[in-house]
């Protein structure tokens, strides 16, 4: 599956926490690459965001520890597909690369995931599967 294909599949389904978050959209991307299962392991664990941030830290410090134990590696400069954390508790995957970057996630309080820009420096670290 390339990440169009991911994206337009997974851009559809409305935001539930526990069920469909950020977190979860790129637990399903990590899990097609590394053929982990993330999503099971975190899926239904929490029923909202802070109780999740509550279970499993803060997010950028648990995403950034479960990429690196899967084999991802922290770039700098993101690529298309890498893993985006982004300020504010928030991931997503990265779109497209220029100026600015295009990250898309799934937002909280919208009944649909999106594309979002941001100023390349909005993104705190980026993570590549290599293998």
């Amino acid at each position: 599956m390339t990440l169009n294909n991911y994206l337009a599949e997974a851009i559809s389904r409305p935001y539930d926490a526990g069920e469909w978050d950020c977190a979860l959209f790129v637990a399903g991307w990590v899990d097609h690459l590394s053929g982990a299962n993330r999503l099971g392991h975190f899926r239904g664990n929490y029923r909202e965001k802070d109780e999740g941030l509550r279970k499993f830290g803060p997010l950028r410090r648990r995403v950034s520890h479960e990429l690196e134990l899967l084999g991802f590696v922290a770039h700098e400069i993101p690529e298309e597909g890498d893993v985006a954390l982004i300020r504010g508790d928030m991931v997503g995957l990265v779109s497209k690369v220029g100026e600015a970057l295009a990250v898309t996630t799934i937002l909280e309080n919208t009944l649909r995931g999106g594309f979002i820009t941001l100023p390349n420096d909005y993104a705190k670290g980026f993570y590549r599967w290599e293998v």
